[in-house]
């Protein structure tokens, strides 16, 4: 005992002291934050930006002075949203932001202070884990997985999935907004069968913000309102334009443009559903559109009977489902079979012979 107080002694005066014990308080930080980006990209508010200041709520936890260890608790979305600021951004009041050097200087401190530190993923998006397990369990398992990706991006390295954090909070969300989040997540997985740019990845990891306990009521039904139109512009990437055409002979090559605005290349069917029976037209397997493209291709169609008749033209994916609502072709039929066209010009001659003869006959009895 004596010994250990002399070398204690001698430690102490030496200025050198005895490492910390194995149970040394870990510090939880948690960067899980309420949304501010609406599901088509918009800012509801500038509010984020205040809250990443030094001085602001979230920005102390990264700025302050932190214990030794420190255990975080991180949202991808939360950082995603905090990136898409520093290039500049919308509010929805069609305002620019101002937060965008706040946000830059966010990420580069939260990446310094997170080296070397125990980093926790959640799911992206925070959604109430049991009504996601219940609505979509695969699309619960793509939210971890991304949620860790997103996390291992912004820090700069490799962070593992982490399944073991757990939200007290429910998510109060109606019946109707479960049916839009389903209708929307059903309409980005089956695009997402066909692209695999990171933009509909991203889009598709955000639909899980609907499920989130941290929105209710009115700002629940706003982002619902947002997701509708988020879809609509993700479908209208990949599309047939519609248009109207005139078939004047009975084999007519129509140019149909397809337009892949993704920055991925995609490979998809073209079907056709005809109206009626007027014309006929083959579907088109396999087609490879190049990333952020629009090409043109020469559809034969035969036409069977005059008129007019309306062609839905439906893209798909290699088993048969449709990825977006078909667009229209309205055509007119002004011709149609060759032997119509040769007895109807027939006609004419045998028409224009008989009055020739007729006016002969009047002369020669004239001059009689």
């Amino acid at each position: 005992m004596k010994k250990f107080s002399l070398l204690l002694l001698i430690l102490t005066v030496c200025g050198i002291s005895l490492p910390q014990t194995a149970t040394a308080a870990v510090r939880t930080v948690e960067l899980i934050e309420q949304p501010h980006q609406l599901i088509d990209g918009r800012f509801i508010s500038d509010d984020l930006a205040t809250s990443l200041t030094p001085e602001g709520r979230l920005g102390s936890l990264v700025f302050s002075a932190l214990p030794l260890q420190t255990r975080w608790v991180i949202d991808g979305a939360f950082l995603d949203e905090v990136a898409a600021m520093v290039d500049g951004y919308e509010l929805s009041d069609e305002s620019d932001g101002q937060g965008a050097e706040v946000a830059a200087a966010f990420l580069n401190q939260l990446k310094i202070v997170t080296t070397g530190a125990e980093v926790s993923p959640i799911a992206y998006g925070n959604p109430d884990l049991a009504i996601a397990k219940q609505l979509a369990p695969s699309e619960l398992l793509f939210y971890f997985s991304y949620g860790a990706e997103r996390v291992s991006f912004h820090l700069g390295r490799t962070i593992e999935i982490n399944k073991s954090y757990r939200n007290n909070e429910r998510a109060k969300i109606s019946g109707p907004l479960r049916k839009n989040y389903t209708v929307s997540r059903q309409a980005i997985s089956k695009l997402s069968t066909v692209v695999t740019a990171p933009e509909l990845q991203l889009f598709r990891a955000r639909l899980a913000i609907l499920l989130s306990p941290s929105i209710n009521g009115e700002l629940s039904e706003k982002f619902a309102e947002s997701a509708v139109v988020g879809v609509a512009q993700e479908r209208d990437k990949l599309r047939v334009n519609p248009g109207k055409y005139t078939l004047t002979s009975e084999t007519v090559e129509v140019p149909l443009t397809l337009v892949n605005g993704f920055t991925s290349a995609v490979t998809v069917n073209l079907i056709f559903r005809a109206s009626n029976i007027r014309v006929l037209v083959d579907d088109m397997r396999k087609i490879t559109l190049e990333p952020n493209s629009r090409t043109q291709f020469a559809v034969p169609f035969t036409v069977i009977a005059p008129g007019a008749t309306n062609v839905n033209a439906a893209l798909t994916n290699s088993t048969g489902k449709w990825l977006r609502p078909a667009s229209e072709l309205s055509l007119t039929m002004t011709l149609i079979d060759s032997r119509v066209a040769w007895f109807t010009t027939g006609a004419a001659v045998l028409l224009f012979i008989g009055a020739g003869a007729q006016t002969y006959r009047r002369i020669r009895k004239a001059r009689r």
